[in-house]
């Protein structure tokens, strides 16, 4: 729907335009429809519609970014206006009130039984659980992230997983593709590295194992 409105607009505009230059350079005494189409104003109009034709993708794509960035990104919800509160930044304190419920010494004493349960020949099926559990944190952790992340962090995060790494001069080039400032930036990228998508290695942000299996379930459910 998106790119045929840009698409359309375009031929929209060049409509109006035409239709102003006829009322204040064209009045109806100078002659009909087909003095009209043989004058200035059509040749114009037949030439602009050439052009829009010919660069008609060019056109979509500046639209694209430029109306989307500067006049629909207040409608946008922007990733430093989703807050992670600061017992889950905290390990400790998130520990410490998870030891303190039912299902902390619930926990305590699977542990324990575990370990009294657990033989050499139970290896392989201990691995399979594993698995299983695995499989249903990551599944959680995509759900938790399809609500979480903002439209802007999650190009954010393709754009990395493109590339496999960032180095701070590529960051800045893409937040200023994107038409973000500085906090925002900086709320993505914490926000990125909460989920463990990225990691910071020096300088450079890297695309975890965690973040590339996301970007490719973006893709899978056609949102990239």
């Amino acid at each position: 729907m998106r790119k045929i409105l840009f698409t359309i607009l375009p031929y929209g505009v060049l409509c109006l335009l035409t239709i102003i230059i006829i009322i204040l350079f064209w009045p109806m005494e100078q002659g009909g429809l087909v003095e009209l189409t043989n004058s200035w104003i059509g040749l114009f109009f037949v030439c602009a519609f050439c052009a829009i034709f010919l660069f008609q993708d060019d056109i979509y794509h500046f639209l694209e970014q430029n109306i989307k960035s500067n006049f629909l990104l207040s409608s946008t919800p922007l990733q430093k206006d989703q807050i992670i509160p600061e017992i889950f930044i905290d390990d400790e304190k998130f520990q410490e009130i998870i030891s303190g419920t039912l299902m902390g010494w619930i926990d305590k004493l699977n542990v324990e039984k575990e370990e009294k349960r657990l033989k050499v020949e139970e290896i392989a099926q201990t691995v399979e659980r594993y698995k299983k559990e695995k499989k249903e944190n990551i599944k959680w952790l995509f759900l938790f992230a399809d609500c979480f992340l903002v439209p802007h962090s999650k190009d954010f995060l393709y754009e990395i997983y493109e590339r496999h790494y960032i180095s701070g001069n590529v960051l800045t080039e893409i937040a200023k593709d994107m038409s973000l400032d500085g906090i925002e930036t900086e709320a993505i990228l914490e926000a990125l590295t909460f989920l463990k998508f990225i990691r910071k290695q020096e300088e450079e942000f890297i695309i975890t194992e965690t973040g590339s299996a996301y970007c490719s379930y973006l893709e899978r459910i056609n949102q990239k």
